[in-house]
């Protein structure tokens, strides 16, 4: 999932900002979350303070109390290099700001200038990086498939070295001619190895046995492709993601 954050005082900003992802997801089939706020406070500094998903600040420059650079400051201090930030201002010689202070932001938007046309081309530029990472895209029989990784499951092994079969959360498995590790390699950390043969998306385990080693997923799908060296090391990263 994505989250987008979006912190402006400015009220009519803040709505064309808000009206723009959601014109802008129409298309896409990821499940996304609009937070905003007109100021720095303690649920922003809680969602900065996350690692559970996919992030995309839109800050304005200069606000009161704490200002945009700030809290992209404070982002990237809390070791979150991830996550993209856009920054919006109605002063252009901010730029030189931002440059100093080494945000690594990914835009710097005008208000005064064509506002919602850049932000829109701000936010295509976000997906198609994160499309990346979260859509799996492969070929099965003659087709090709374009899953958003939240939907799988588990991805497994089959006894070819270049096959593994995809299991989604509509119960739908498809096998596909590559590598375990060619697959995983496109995928977001959510994804963990919990056997030489498969690896699972921790975001759809429903629970654990581990005495039994079997994975049950949301859809009541399981898998036992649990080795026992892997069992501490899932339990653990489940707990931490």
């Amino acid at each position: 999932m994505i989250r987008f954050i979006t912190c402006d005082d400015n009220k009519e900003a803040l709505d064309k900002t808000v009206n723009a992802i959601r014109k802008i997801m129409m298309p896409y089939d990821f499940d996304y979350k609009i937070s905003k706020f007109n100021k720095y406070d303690e649920e922003l500094h809680k969602l900065i303070m996350s690692k559970d998903e996919q992030k995309v600040y839109i800050l304005d420059v200069e606000m009161p109390n704490v200002s945009g650079l700030e809290i992209a400051t404070e982002i990237r201090n809390n070791g979150d290099w991830e996550s993209m930030i856009i920054f919006v201002s109605a002063h252009p010689e901010c730029r030189d700001d931002i440059i100093f202070y080494r945000i690594m932001a990914l835009d710097f938007i005008s208000k005064f200038y064509e506002y919602e046309k850049r932000l829109e081309e701000s936010l295509i530029k976000v997906l198609e990086i994160y499309d990346k990472k979260m859509v799996l895209i492969f070929t099965y029989d003659y087709t090709t498939y374009r899953i958003p990784a939240s939907k799988i499951l588990y991805i497994e092994k089959v006894t070819d070295e270049h096959k593994c079969i995809i299991a989604t959360e509509n119960g739908k498995k498809y096998e596909v001619t590559s590598t375990l590790k060619a697959i995983t390699d496109q995928l977001n950390d959510n994804f963990y190895q919990t056997h030489k043969k498969c690896v699972v998306n921790i975001k759809n385990i429903h629970n654990v046995d581990y005495i039994t080693n079997t994975i049950t997923f949301n859809n009541k799908m399981q898998t036992k492709l649990l080795s026992d060296r892997s069992r501490k090391g899932l339990k653990k990263y489940i707990e931490t993601h």
